[in-house]
């Protein structure tokens, strides 16, 4: 298509046409000085705009949310708001960019400019016709969405024949599609290229490093839990656009956190892909387009009256209402379905989860409609045998008998139909797979031994998802109010308020947060009650500590409370859930939180350091939030304390009748049978345990072995009772691997304790 570009022009152009009129340019071998601009770039050089310094200070200026804030100044020569106007001129807060010289306005991609925009603009544009030759094109209509996607397979693999694939592009308008047609096109090797619109503040790693953020302030100490990888070069590409802001504060974090989920991961661009495009990208004459689900409301796009600005406003002060951009939209739809010689169109009438009608634009345009067109079924032999499965499936189970049914069933006689093979194969070259570095924990531990197989999808694979993430929020909240209870300052109130500025809860879960607030407050009491029962004065809060393990794994831990006095430390950890101190099957890989914790200590921390008791402390029990119990008792530290009297005595002055050490308490004849004692060779012999068991998971993971193991217990199945991923691993009895746990004692060598 021929553009007629001077020296001298400025081309107001969506991207891809710019593209293409660059190639265009240089086939001619011409030199041409112009410049271009997409619509919104601009709006940048027609009128003021702002960065996010101005958003950060119009936030904490007016105590604006961060969506707010931004709608705001994103309209504000739109909407009357005087004294917002005011304060950005009067501290220059808005950014003026230099308009470049040129001779004339051209317009190509855009139907027309919003009056408001032509006002500025202060001269005529020229608006340069794309458009040649009028094409019509037939629409192909199937029953369902997989017939549909199964036969746009069949015509490209077809149409490979005679183009390259960079010259065919795949038309979706929504993402209701993305999924099968990955499936399915794989079962066809067409390799795809399909933008990721998955934001990175999906990942947990980011939403961990925000989450520390929100706890310490400290970037540096954030930042460190990040691998450096791409979402790494990322976030600091956002925290390099705040330069301006020098506070790291709640409203700096509000905007970071938002600016991390509007933020897309990157694209991985595969050579000799099919891309996956959206409509208004279709652009070439050379191209092939084939547009799938051309239903009512999927094409043309349907905008109303719902925006910060109403349509009233909108003609008041030149910008396009809903009426007329639905209008543009559909001149649109025409311009491209008529202008593109090489264009197959499809849409459903169903999918798995509702029924659909055609596009309007069929009746306008007078388009013929091919109906009842089927799959070939002569592409691929893989979806051939899952279709098979399918039609056999709807036959022994509802007698249905499809015509293909037959031909499939001679083709294809020995598709193990309901039988499978569960075994895991090793993955011989995972390795270069993983993150570097590759990190441990204890909960991924745990996982490893529970089931292998669960490490390998909840750890490799990260397919873990969160349905419910209020119960996480609670434990992160409890976790923060902890960790600053120590502070001078301290106000529970203003500490869940803090955290909660920026978080939406329902009535039902304010309900339950001011109910934790009063138990937490009540507990808190008699946790520093506890600490001033004991000589460990020095607290230190959530201490992260991180082991290199080489060949880039490490084994990382945060550690809830470490109490010292002099050499010795003692370990707490808070637990709003289970409270699990027994340390029966340490040797077995289970039970080793706690144990952990001493390996991060002694091998992280200092060598030199000795353990004077290592405890889980019970928070929030369940019963309290509907009757009173004696918390007292329930935050009782739960777990081993240094068989040693003077450092008891130090750890807690009421040992002999403990109101701190759950157990713990003085007879005539020594302690009670119920304090749990231990030695320091013990704990010697518990870290290294927890070494040689992570040893273990390394090399499970070095070899790329994940069997499914379940484990029971006393005919307890202690891996599968809460597992989410029973539906992948089919485990059968003989997977299944029998436990009988040996208490600590017995462990570590100690056969008359």
């Amino acid at each position: 298509m021929k553009y007629d570009i001077k020296d001298g022009d400025l081309i107001i152009t969506p991207n891809h046409i710019k593209e293409e009129i660059l190639k265009e340019i240089s086939k001619d071998k011409k030199i041409i000085n112009c410049k271009f601009m997409t619509l919104n770039k601009l709006k940048e050089y027609l009128f003021k705009t702002y960065d996010e310094y101005t958003l950060y200070r119009v936030m904490k200026k007016y105590n604006l949310k961060y969506k707010i804030a931004k709608e705001y100044l994103d309209n504000i020569y739109f909407k009357d708001v005087i004294s917002i106007n005011n304060y950005l001129k009067e501290n220059n807060l808005l950014i003026k960019k230099t308009f470049p010289n040129f001779k004339r306005i051209i317009i190509i991609g855009y139907k027309t400019l919003e009056l408001y925009i032509l006002d500025r603009l202060k001269m005529n544009v020229q608006y340069l016709n794309t458009k040649e030759e009028k094409y019509i094109h037939q629409v192909h209509e199937f029953n369902n969405q997989t017939d549909e996607i199964v036969y746009i397979a069949e015509k490209i693999i077809e149409n490979l024949k005679e183009v390259t694939p960079n010259q065919i592009k795949l038309v979706i308008p929504n993402s209701e599609y993305i999924v099968e047609i990955q499936r399915i096109f794989k079962m066809f090797n067409i390799p795809l290229n399909i933008k990721n619109n998955s934001k990175i503040y999906s990942s947990k790693t980011v939403r961990d490093f925000i989450d520390v953020l929100k706890k310490t302030k400290d970037m540096n100490t954030s930042l460190e839990l990040i691998t450096k990888n791409e979402i790494y070069n990322t976030i600091i590409d956002i925290i390099n656009k705040l330069y301006k802001i020098k506070n790291v504060d709640d409203t700096y974090i509000e905007i970071l956190e938002n600016k991390l989920k509007e933020t897309s991961q990157k694209n991985q661009y595969k050579e000799g892909a099919i891309d996956v495009i959206p409509f208004e990208d279709i652009h070439s004459k050379n191209n092939f387009y084939f547009i799938l689900g051309f239903n009512q409301n999927n094409i043309p796009k349907i905008f109303s009256d719902d925006d910060l600005l109403s349509d009233k406003e909108k003609k008041h002060l030149g910008m396009f209402t809903s009426i007329e951009k639905n209008k543009l939209e559909k001149e649109k739809v025409k311009d491209i379905l008529t202008t593109y010689p090489n264009i197959y169109i499809s849409y459903k009438l169903e999918d798995k989860f509702s029924t659909y009608y055609p596009s309007s634009m069929i009746k306008e345009l007078n388009l013929e409609v091919i109906k009842g067109r089927k799959p070939k079924l002569k592409y691929s032999n893989d979806y051939n045998k899952v279709l098979l499965s399918i039609l056999l499936d709807d036959y022994i189970n509802y007698g249905e008998k499809d015509k293909r049914l037959y031909p499939l069933c001679s083709t294809y006689k020995d598709i193990e139909y309901k039988t499978y093979i569960n075994e895991f194969k090793k993955i011989s070259n995972l390795k270069q797979y993983l993150p570097k570095p590759f990190n441990l924990s204890y909960t991924s531990i745990n996982n490893y031994f529970l089931c292998p197989f669960k490490f390998y999808i909840e750890n490799v694979l990260k397919l873990s998802k969160i349905t419910d993430d209020f119960p996480i929020l609670i434990g992160s909240l409890v976790h923060y109010t902890l960790q600053n209870m120590y502070e001078k300052d301290f106000d529970i109130d203003t500490c869940f308020n803090t955290y909660l500025k920026n978080v939406d809860i329902s009535p039902r879960q304010e309900f339950f947060i001011k109910k934790i607030k009063n138990i937490l407050k009540e507990e808190i009491k008699v946790i520093k009650i506890q600490d001033n029962n004991s000589k460990f004065k020095e607290i230190i809060n959530e201490k992260k500590i991180t082991i290199d393990k080489g060949n880039n794994i490490t084994f990382t831990g945060i550690i809830d409370k470490i109490s010292k006095l002099d050499d010795y430390i003692i370990i707490t950890d808070y637990k709003t859930g289970s409270n699990m101190s027994n340390l029966e099957g340490i040797d077995e890989g289970l039970n080793l939180q706690l144990p952990s914790y001493i390996y991060l200590i002694k091998k992280g921390l200092n060598r030199d350091y000795k353990i004077a008791g290592f405890y889980l402390q019970k928070l929030l029990h369940s019963k309290q939030l509907d009757k009173d119990i004696d918390i007292t008792e329930n935050l009782k530290l739960n777990g081993y304390t240094i068989n040693d009297e003077k450092i008891i005595n130090k750890i807690d002055k009421t040992y002999e009748n403990s109101k701190t050490i759950k157990g713990m308490k003085k007879t005539k004849t020594g302690f009670y049978k119920y304090a749990k004692l231990i030695e320091e060779s013990e704990i010697e012999k518990i870290e290294n345990i927890v070494e040689e068991n992570i040893e273990k998971v390394i090399k499970g993971v070095e070899e790329g072995y994940f069997p499914i193991k379940p484990k029971k217990v006393k005919r307890k199945n202690i891996s599968c009772k809460y597992c989410k991923y029973q539906d992948l691993c089919y485990y059968k009895e003989d997977d299944i691997k029998y436990l009988k746990l040996k208490p600590l004692k017995e462990i570590v060598g100690d056969q008359n304790a």
